[in-house]
């Protein structure tokens, strides 16, 4: 059995806790009420599913922030993950984030 590195083991904890405080009832209650479906279900994801795309994604930002040492984001169902990596005094790390995301818009000048 493979042994868990501190780091991976802080990544699982950051992971879990984003999704233990996230209100997942206000959320599935939204995409409800827009009528809002995945294509790969072709109905509303539940809060499981909804959970477990967020563990996905926010694992894959989370590697792209650092081996690449650069931001990374994910946005995809109304789901937006986000790393952002750092680096001082030759700490590195990364700042989880997740965002559900209804409605946005930006330009550019």
């Amino acid at each position: 059995m493979m042994k868990l590195t501190d780091l991976q083991l802080r990544l699982q904890n950051c992971i879990e806790k984003i999704v233990k405080e996230i209100d997942w009832n206000k959320i599935y209650k939204a995409m409800v009420c827009v009528d809002w479906v995945w294509a790969p279900y072709g109905r509303t994801p539940t809060i499981d599913e909804l959970k477990q795309r967020t563990r996905e994604q926010l694992e894959e930002v989370a590697t792209q922030a650092f081996y690449n040492k650069e931001n990374y984001t994910i946005s995809c169902g109304g789901i937006e993950t986000s790393a952002r990596f750092w680096e001082e005094d030759g700490e590195s790390g990364w700042t989880l984030e997740f965002k559900f995301v209804l409605d946005s818009w930006y330009d550019e000048v």
